[in-house]
């Protein structure tokens, strides 16, 4: 009598309905039309890897899916002679790009170190102009006065958060608070290490 061996029949059956999920799953993006952030970023990325003061630029990006929007991550290294004037271009020139030829439904965020990791903005699309031409001032301003800490500003269209830790001396918040672009006029919400100052309204 014949023998069957259920032990090879389980795997093969399992390697089939994965297979199938994939063709599935595949099948679903492309008749939902769901997005793809990668070439997105990678459209982006090519836009300000040629501008002055730019030291390096990396792209990466997601897909749609039912449960996720796509995401278009741009990520630039400034050179240590770059300051407000080229980081305003490069925020500015991604700003454009986004507006100019984007899709609603990416989600696009760029990340910028301003000589090194420890002086840091990031903003997500559909920012006031103004407020990026603020955090291009305000950057590296803010750098040179707490020398010597982690300074990191994020900004998204209703709010802007700054982070200064490992603060050597005590700081003069508000003095800080009053340098060019540091207000905006939404919520300026900041940690100085474990103490938080807020300004504006939710």
């Amino acid at each position: 009598m014949a023998r069957t061996d259920h032990g090879l029949v389980r795997p093969a059956l399992g390697i089939l309905l994965l297979a199938s999920l994939t063709v599935t799953v595949t099948g679903c993006g492309v008749f939902f039309g769901f997005d793809d952030g990668a070439p997105e970023a990678e459209r982006l990325a090519a836009i300000v890897e040629e501008l002055p003061g730019v030291e390096s630029v990396t792209a990466d990006g997601t897909a749609q899916n039912f449960e996720y929007a796509a995401n278009a991550h741009v990520s630039v290294r400034m050179g240590a002679d770059a300051g407000a004037a080229e980081l305003e271009g490069v925020l500015l020139a991604w700003q454009k790009a986004v507006t100019d030829g984007g899709k609603d439904r990416i989600r696009n965020q760029i990340a910028v170190e301003l000589g090194s990791s420890d002086c840091a903005a990031e903003a997500v699309s559909k920012i006031d102009e103004d407020q990026l031409k603020g955090t291009a001032l305000f950057l590296p301003a803010l750098c040179a006065a707490v020398d010597g800490a982690v300074v990191s500003i994020s900004d998204t269209w209703d709010r802007r958060e700054v982070f200064i830790g490992h603060t050597s001396l005590p700081l003069d918040v508000e003095q800080l608070h009053a340098l060019p672009g540091a207000a905006t006029e939404h919520l300026d919400y900041w940690r100085v290490d474990e103490q938080v100052y807020r300004w504006g309204d939710d």
